[in-house]
């Protein structure tokens, strides 16, 4: 008896790992290849824009700065490719230049970088190389290698999109007063940078001391979380506005990854499925 129901329970086993098996096939056959040029043509919807807009030089996308809470940062932005073209911005934060109104326009001679943007097409572009030329064996742990490569760099680029990297903001990086027309003040920094579809202008006035301000000095204390280290001195924050302004290009490209994304996630979610 006890042999019978060890010889049935392995029967039952193998019949079920045959049946799993049969599954699987089934899935890599129907699936794979849909999957497969679902990614490709998201991808390739977002390419086009990236490849278009770095190649188009007189493909310039104006964008309004606007925002209904706040005066303190109006103007535009001029987006070609990878770089601001131009930016006009109107300024008025409390205790800057008198309280008067400050404009500077960014010069065309010196456009602004958006390393953002150059950043997830380059991530794009190694998840389109790995889709197109990456070469793998039709089974499961070979397929779920090859897709999660794919997805890898995806999310790269996408979160290249969202996430700033500090180092490329102040302090940590210098504001160049002479990209602007007329040259920003010393105490007035301006910088750019990417959130999701959207550019974001960021405006901050600063003060610089020579020695670290202290309680009994020039700062209170409950002020010297605003402290930074800038340029060989201590930078206090004594103001700063960011306006966003949404971005089409921006956004189809991102939309473009997310969709390739998903439909990787979705594939590799069923073969987990499978042991």
């Amino acid at each position: 008896m006890y042999y019978n129901k060890q010889e049935a329970l392995s029967t039952a086993l193998q019949k079920e790992d045959k049946c799993l098996s049969k599954e699987l096939e089934w899935l890599l056959d129907t699936q794979l290849e849909p999957t497969l040029s679902m990614v490709k043509e998201h991808l390739e919807s977002a390419r086009e824009v990236y490849i278009a807009a770095s190649k188009a030089e007189n493909s310039v996308n104006t964008l309004a700065l606007s925002s209904t809470n706040s005066d303190a940062l109006k103007g535009f932005v001029k987006i070609s490719g990878f770089q601001l073209r131009r930016a006009d911005l109107q300024i008025k934060l409390p205790g800057f230049n008198k309280g008067h109104l400050f404009q500077s326009s960014l010069q065309p001679t010196k456009p602004y970088t958006l390393e953002q943007i150059q950043t997830s097409h380059n991530y794009l572009e190694l998840a389109w190389e790995e889709l197109e030329f990456g070469r793998f064996p039709r089974y499961k742990d070979a397929v779920k290698n090859h897709l999660e490569s794919i997805l890898n760099f995806i999310n790269r680029g996408i979160e290249s999109l969202h996430k700033v990297d500090e180092e490329k903001l102040f302090p940590n990086k210098v504001c160049d007063p002479k990209m602007f027309q007329p040259e920003l003040p010393s105490d007035l920094i301006v910088q750019f940078y990417v959130k999701g579809s959207a550019i974001v202008a960021n405006a901050l006035t600063i003060q610089l001391h020579q020695n670290m301000p202290t309680s009994s000095g020039i700062l209170r204390k409950k002020n010297t979380h605003k402290i930074n280290q800038y340029k060989g001195m201590y930078a206090e924050i004594t103001g700063e506005i960011a306006v966003e302004t949404h971005c089409p290009s921006l956004a189809a490209a991102l939309s473009g990854l997310t969709q390739a994304a998903i439909a990787c996630q979705q594939l590799l979610a069923k073969l987990s499925a499978f042991a």
